[in-house]
């Protein structure tokens, strides 16, 4: 499940840019990294500075916020968009991945 909004928590700052962007700027940026730490699939260890910060579901149709962004490397990247996997995010923040195959 996704939010459409978003803030960071902390200070209340907003950090969900919904459809008036698609390149999520800089303080959106850094939460990302700092929150995903490395690439959200699993058992991959690319850190998140080096990953590309993907829309879980497209843009425009989904925001540029936090609870739609995640931090993949560039393989995973294309997994998802080119490979068949698909991904939602569970409403705790956590990631789910289907495998073309259909395995969760």
């Amino acid at each position: 499940m996704i939010e459409i909004g978003g803030n960071d928590g902390v200070d209340g700052k907003l950090l969900g840019y919904g459809q008036t962007t698609y390149r999520p700027p800089v303080d959106l940026t850094r939460f990302v990294i700092a929150r995903d730490q490395v690439c959200a699939f699993p058992r991959c260890n690319q850190p998140a500075v080096r990953c590309d910060l993907d829309h879980v579901i497209r843009y425009p149709a989904g925001p540029t916020s936090p609870a739609n962004l995640v931090a993949l490397c560039r393989r995973h990247h294309r997994a998802k968009h080119e490979g068949g996997w698909k991904l939602v995010t569970d409403p705790d923040g956590g990631h789910i991945w289907t495998s073309p195959a259909g395995k969760t």
